[in-house]
């Protein structure tokens, strides 16, 4: 800790020019002093900032709050990979028993439904399920489109959810599908990325693509 005098000696700076000549030189030599010492304690106040601050970070992994700095990640944080089972999704319906019906169209078959009457069920295709949930858990609505893909086709107009289905034969799903009169948007096509895929329109807006990995025989 400085005394008085040198830890503030711009209240003893305005006297200088008062004091005698032997003794101006001694005030000088004290007044650089005073200057160098509070010098080292803004720099150890700095310091103190800095560590304060690098400790917010490891703790909250943000910037901390005066710092006004946009600041990168003082530390990386592992997580053990999760391991998991399965991914259903859960489609918002308007209609249940409709939608039932619909799935049935195309080779689907219903598993459960939840209620009375039922807000909540699933279908199913082999090891795959769906949910399905009246009025809630994501959104819904058919668009005016009448093309989801190719010139014409728009991807944005519905506001349902889209999934890949993956089949044996997409030509056969397609023949099954016109026959029952579903809303086809986009017929089988052999696409850039190595599948052949249709889409299938559901009434709430939900757009599956049914297709087919392109297996390709390489000729020696």
């Amino acid at each position: 800790m400085c005394p008085p005098c040198i830890a503030h000696p711009h209240r003893f700076w305005a006297k200088s020019a008062e004091l005698p000549e032997n003794k101006r030189v001694k005030f000088l030599l004290v007044q650089k002093s005073a200057q160098e010492c509070e010098r080292k304690n803004l720099n150890e106040k700095a310091a103190s900032r800095r560590r304060d601050r690098m400790a917010f970070q490891n703790e909250k992994n943000t910037p901390h709050p005066g710092s006004g700095l946009r600041i990168r990640r003082a530390c990386m944080v592992c997580f053990r990979g999760m391991d998991a089972k399965g991914v259903t999704p859960i489609l918002n319906v308007s209609d249940i028993a409709a939608s039932f019906a619909w799935f049935e169209k195309w080779g689907w078959r219903k598993c459960w439904d939840w209620g009375t009457p039922p807000t909540f069920g699933a279908v199913g295709s082999g090891e795959c399920e769906i949910f399905l949930c009246v009025g809630g858990q994501g959104g819904r609505g058919r668009g005016a489109n009448a093309t989801t893909f190719g010139p014409d086709g728009d991807q944005t107009a519905d506001k349902g959810a889209w999934m890949s289905v993956w089949v044996e034969d997409v030509d056969e799903v397609h023949r099954q599908c016109v026959a029952a009169g579903l809303d086809v948007t986009f017929p089988p096509t052999e696409m850039p990325w190595n599948v052949r895929e249709m889409h299938l329109r559901h009434p709430d807006g939900h757009v599956f693509r049914v297709g087919r990995g392109i297996e390709y025989v390489v000729q020696e």
